[in-house]
């Protein structure tokens, strides 16, 4: 279960509440930090953009083994500037992050000091999206991994005397398992 602060639980309990998204995506020297929200501001002491950037963020579908480890970032890039020179650069590998901030519907004003983490990993992929209909529409796509991937990797954990002589010089719980092994009868309790 999830543990909100008292905060945070107020501000989604208020009705008609409203939701901003910032996306934090860093690598060496890149560091590209976007909002959703209407202005910039100072999120969690990071200064975020207001650029109408983010255009749509993606979260990854559990309906099949294909599309489950997908986890997309839409950006608008309607003059291929604002992404060109860090695709250029290599994105692949680079930390994401996106947290949901809440606005106070007293002030109006958004709650930056405390969020909502909704997505932290890694940059899989990143290619432009042209369309070439009336609008001409340019749009960065960047894939992200998806947390859930990790539970789907296995280790293969051989079951060999080589092989736990190579994790530790001493272990002999597998000394009768290979081929051509005799059976043992335990006496266990005696």
């Amino acid at each position: 279960m999830i543990e909100t602060s008292p905060r945070l639980s107020y501000l989604m309990q208020q009705i008609g509440a409203s939701s901003f998204l910032c996306v934090r995506i860093s690598k060496d020297t890149i560091q590209k930090r976007y909002t959703t929200y209407p202005s910039d501001l100072i999120f969690l002491g990071e200064q975020y953009i207001s650029k109408n950037v983010v255009a749509a963020i993606e979260k990854p579908k559990m309906t099949s083994i294909v599309d489950r480890d997908l986890y997309k970032i839409t950006v608008a890039d309607s003059d291929r500037q604002e992404f060109a020179n860090i695709f250029d650069q290599g994105l692949t590998g680079a930390d994401v992050e996106v947290h949901a901030g809440f606005i106070d519907n007293a002030t109006g004003l958004p709650e930056t000091n405390e969020s909502f983490i909704i997505y932290i990993g890694k940059v899989a992929n990143y290619e432009y999206n042209v369309d070439t209909t009336e609008s001409g529409e340019v749009k960065a796509v960047i894939t992200c991994t998806n947390p859930m991937a990790a539970l789907d990797a296995t280790k293969p954990y051989y079951t060999s005397k080589q092989f736990m002589r190579q994790i530790d010089p001493t272990d002999t719980s597998y000394d009768e398992v290979f081929e051509g092994s005799h059976k043992l009868v335990l006496d266990w309790g005696k």
